[in-house]
């Protein structure tokens, strides 16, 4: 899931909510258990994207998909699901990524492409595990 934009006034948020309650919508609450939700805003994908996500906005993000999550699945699925993060995911970022946005796995994209960066990102990903 994600935004195609992020604006001053936060319409965004109310679309990354739309997009999930309507996604589980329907979805028993004893499969919540099994969630994981991938996050990856669409103005930070792809070739064109200017540049990746910031770790403390990512950590915003992953808090308030929780907040949602916690009516639906209650407080201790809402604690723990997993969050994954994509966006112009590269070694020089991954670390801060894993390491402060409250994330619990990366969704790498044209990285994957290059085994050099992508073997570095994986080291990285060990390390902090």
């Amino acid at each position: 899931m994600g935004e195609k934009s992020r604006d001053k006034e936060e319409d965004y948020l109310r679309f990354i909510r739309e997009e999930l309650e309507g996604g589980l919508k329907g979805i028993p609450r004893k499969l919540l258990k099994n969630l994981i939700i991938a996050y990856e805003p669409i103005w930070a994908v792809g070739k064109k994207a200017a540049e990746a996500d910031t770790p403390e906005d990512v950590l915003q993000m992953a808090i308030y998909l929780r907040r949602i999550i916690l009516p639906l699945a209650g407080k201790d699925l809402a604690r723990r699901f997993p969050v994954l993060y994509g966006g112009s995911v590269n070694p020089k970022n991954a670390e801060r990524f894993l390491r402060d946005a409250g994330v619990q796995g990366l969704l790498i994209g044209r990285e994957s492409l290059i085994p050099k960066d992508f073997a570095q990102i994986l080291k990285i990903a060990e390390k902090i595990k």
